[in-house]
């Protein structure tokens, strides 16, 4: 038996008081999830209607109760404990997350780009650059050539030669400025925690422009960005080596914790940046627009700047892509509770991100082939055509849906996707068969057990 019977008796008599308190109450459900170094909970009840309300009570024992009940599931689980007003109860719980279905690891086609040599007088400069702009820095002795061997091999691909030759006139340097410059061996760390981060999507939000357009790849965090100095709060200075098709291999860019909008550019180079010659950072950039009318109506063209880069629409009667599609540099798209929509004219768009919810009925089937759309969202939405287009999406990722059914069976054959997110308030076990129709090789157990308080 997988699951311990005597704590989820007690829960069971915790939670019974809610029937006395209130006599609409004809179930009670308390979920719980947990990792390692977390725990979340959820308590709802409902009517016969099947309506949800949300009790002003606290089982505060109850969370632990169910932790020690499915102990033996290990220490990532999903448990779900119901009672009825008869006193009879089931209990459900899961290994690991079926709300989060991960796939495939999440691969970069992008390779880094050739960087290359120095001259003697490119050397000299750099030289120099360095020497008037470490003034103010407290420098380390030079690198050896086993560090800088060592570091190759830790970022797969050759030093950067003015990244070599910086180290070669100071291994890292502090200084109480914004930057200070990491050693070989801590951009092998950092180099190596920001591919884990990348790898697992933590940080794969949509990527604006800020600046000019296309210099970098349309991420928040990427293995071809080699960290080379930080500024003790989760932000680096990074040599790009896999630029945009407006960029230049080997910039200076800026990414971390709190460029949640996208990277910088700060210069053409590692010269051009310690001779200070960088681009300014911009100021007011129109990024997020709106469209809110008081009353439905049709989506206009004068509703879509054509700068923006973000655009989120409500309560509209009609949307199209044509007219959408005025802001030609747009990366996220959001839609939500319009009863025409038309999909047809995003394929030129640059979006990276597509949420669409509360739409009655939908027709996914003009997204086929869109050549960068990386994440999609559906909730709300009644009836929905094409989903076989799901899997003519070559960029797709991650998607997030608060339901089940054939849309599952549209993404069962992606070979990209790397995250599926089931959102919805479904009951355990039906999200963990919906979890299953993707798992086919390795599927998700459900473990149950029932009694009476």
């Amino acid at each position: 038996m997988t699951l311990r019977p005597a704590p989820l008796q007690t829960v069971a008599a915790d939670l019974r008081v809610l029937f006395a308190s209130d006599p609409a109450a004809r179930s009670a459900t308390l979920r719980c999830s947990f990792s390692p170094t977390s725990q979340s909970r959820q308590l709802v009840t409902y009517d016969s209607e099947g309506r949800r309300d949300f009790p002003d009570y606290d089982p505060e024992d109850a969370p632990q109760l169910l932790r020690e009940a499915a102990a033996a599931l290990g220490e990532t689980a999903l448990v779900e404990f119901v009672i009825h007003r008869d006193g009879t109860w089931q209990a459900s719980a899961v290994a690991g997350d079926p709300g989060e279905i991960l796939l495939h690891p999440l691969t970069f086609p992008e390779t880094p780009a050739p960087l290359p040599p120095l001259d003697p007088a490119a050397t000299a400069a750099l030289e120099a650059a360095w020497r008037t702009h470490s003034a103010a820095h407290q420098v380390a002795p030079p690198a050896t050539e086993a560090q800088l061997s060592d570091l190759a091999v830790a970022l797969g691909q050759p030093v950067p030669p003015e990244l070599r030759a910086l180290l070669l006139q100071s291994n890292g340097s502090e200084s109480t400025d914004l930057w200070s410059w990491l050693s070989a061996a801590d951009i092998a760390r950092e180099h190596e925690t920001w591919n884990h981060l990348a790898a697992t999507g933590e940080y794969g939000d949509v990527a604006y422009d800020l600046g000019r357009a296309g210099v970098t790849v349309p991420r928040l965090v990427h293995p071809g960005w080699i960290p080379i100095a930080h500024d003790h709060g989760g932000n680096h200075l990074a040599i790009d080596t896999v630029p945009g098709p407006n960029g230049t291999p080997g910039q200076i860019i800026e990414f971390g914790a709190d460029l949640v909008d996208g990277p910088f550019l700060h210069a053409d180079s590692l010269l051009d940046y310690l001779s200070d010659r960088r681009y300014p950072w911009p100021e007011d950039a129109e990024i997020d627009h709106q469209v809110r009318p008081d009353s439905p109506r049709p989506l206009l063209d004068d509703d879509v700047p054509a700068p923006i880069q973000s655009l989120r629409l409500f309560g509209l009667s009609v949307v199209d892509g044509a007219t959408v599609s005025r802001a030609a540099g747009l990366k996220m798209l959001l839609i939500n509770g319009v009863p025409a929509v038309d999909l047809a004219g995003l394929q030129e768009l640059p979006l990276q991100e597509l949420r669409l919810l509360n739409i009655p009925r939908l027709d996914l089937g003009p997204l086929a082939g869109h050549p960068t759309l990386r994440g999609l969202s559906l909730s709300g939405c009644g009836d929905v055509e094409g989903t076989a287009a799901l899997a003519a999406l070559p960029s797709l990722e991650h998607v997030e849906l608060d339901r089940g059914d054939t849309i599952l069976d549209a993404l069962a054959t992606h070979p990209r996707l790397h995250r599926v997110t089931l959102a919805g308030t479904q009951p355990l076990a039906e999200k963990v068969a919906s979890a299953n129709r993707l798992l086919h090789a390795t599927p998700l157990a459900l473990h149950t057990l029932s009694g009476r308080a």
